[in-house]
């Protein structure tokens, strides 16, 4: 056998074939380096790479069939929080730890009402980088939910925690990772920022809210990215002072400046949409006998008027402070709804949602949609359940002025 194996390395028996030889270095030396060729050592991937190749297949695993056969119908848009006029579109993935400044931030917070697509953007993130689109200075992703974690009632540390999720991650100090916390509405810790103990020691065991609260100070892993993801009930559990900044998930507009006219028929009520110049203006008339039909269960302004106009719908408007609007509330004495004007809770976005009583009286206040005009309707028993307060002008209809009045709007 020695005979034969050697005269094959050497080259006398098949001289055309090929040898791959593999030894471990201690075995290196027994054959003479003038019968070999070529050298090739093989080296073990570094802990870095293969964690980022962990992350990125079970990322594509995960997801890939889901993003590649739905469309995304919502949007980004970074948010100046001493300035809410100023917003800007957040055009690729890599502006997601970017102010509008274009710096660099650690902790943002994305905020968007229940099931307008934020968790489906994180997955896109997710996707896009690895696919190797986006944040190639990320080595690794943490996805994790915040009801999830609010569970975890053991004493762990933060590398126990993610271990149980990527088993190895020798070194993460040193890699950049960038964390997905999402559900904040559903977070049920305390999140006790002022009196939490400081842990900057990955490896020391600590109650969750311990862990959570420190890393989003940056006092654990403080060159990680934080991502948080909440619906508008949640955000106030994180101080704006840990928080650098501000996006919001909207609704994708398809075209909000196109010209739309919607018209009116004998069967079906349908909102006015006109564009004059730059002046965009639109007339919604909602029957208030009508809001019965969804009474029971909490909806947002905007969910009401897509349930009630389907063009809205597919118009997929989601700036409605750029309309000139005017809201007809007919019948209010026929409105199943009693309207609570001194009920304190406030409505000031489109997107929160609330009871319809809890909608209209701030549609009416004008804490929603503060430009707007609103006309009421109503017989004068009902009439007397509005407080003066929030009413500029009152006209009353008189006999045959009220055949001459809605002539002229049908016309």
């Amino acid at each position: 056998m020695d005979v034969l194996l050697t005269n094959l390395i050497k080259g006398n028996l098949f001289p055309r074939a090929v040898l791959w030889i593999i030894s471990q270095p201690s075995g290196v030396k027994k054959i003479p380096a003038k019968y070999i060729d070529k050298v090739l050592v093989c080296k073990e991937i570094d802990a870095q790479h293969r964690l980022t190749e962990i992350g990125k297949n079970g990322i594509l695993a995960a997801y890939e069939m889901e993003l590649i056969e739905t469309e995304t119908d919502s949007e980004l848009y970074m948010i100046d929080t001493n300035n809410e006029d100023e917003e800007k579109l957040v055009k690729t993935y890599n502006e997601i730890f970017t102010d509008l400044k274009k710096k660099t931030v650690r902790t943002v917070l994305t905020k968007g009402v229940a099931g307008i697509g934020k968790t489906f953007q994180t997955k896109l993130f997710m996707f896009d980088w690895a696919k190797g689109k986006s944040n190639k200075d990320v080595d690794i992703i943490v996805p994790l939910r915040f009801s999830k974690l609010s569970k975890r009632k053991e004493a762990l540390s933060l590398d126990s925690l993610l271990k149980s999720i990527f088993h190895d991650v020798a070194g993460v100090e040193k890699k950049k990772v960038a964390f997905i916390l999402d559900g904040l509405e559903n977070n049920e810790l305390p999140l006790d920022f002022d009196n939490n103990t400081e842990l900057t020691d990955i490896k020391k065991p600590a109650s969750m809210d311990v862990i959570l609260t420190n890393l989003i100070k940056g006092n654990l892993l403080p060159n990680a990215f934080v991502w948080i993801i909440s619906q508008p009930s949640g955000v106030h559990k994180i101080s704006n002072e840990y928080i650098e900044q501000v996006t919001e998930c909207r609704a994708w507009a398809k075209d909000e400046t196109q010209d739309s006219f919607f018209t009116w028929n004998k069967d079906q009520v349908r909102p006015l949409l006109a564009k004059a110049e730059d002046n965009i203006e639109a007339i919604f008339p909602l029957d208030l006998s009508k809001l019965d039909l969804i009474k029971g269960k909490p909806i947002s302004f905007m969910e009401l008027l897509n349930y009630f106009f389907m063009e809205i719908k597919e118009l997929a408007i989601s700036n409605y402070a750029r309309f000139k609007l005017v809201f007809v509330l007919d019948g209010l004495n026929a409105c199943q709804h009693l309207l609570h004007f001194d009920n304190n809770e406030t409505v000031t976005d489109v997107r929160e949602q609330a009871s319809v009583d809890v909608l209209i009286t701030n549609l009416i206040k004008g804490h929603l949609l503060p430009t707007a005009q609103v006309w009421i309707t109503s017989r004068p028993s009902a009439a007397e359940q509005l407080p003066d307060d929030y009413i500029d002008r009152k006209t009353e209809i008189r006999g045959k002025m009220v055949i001459l009045i809605f002539t002229k709007v049908f016309d």
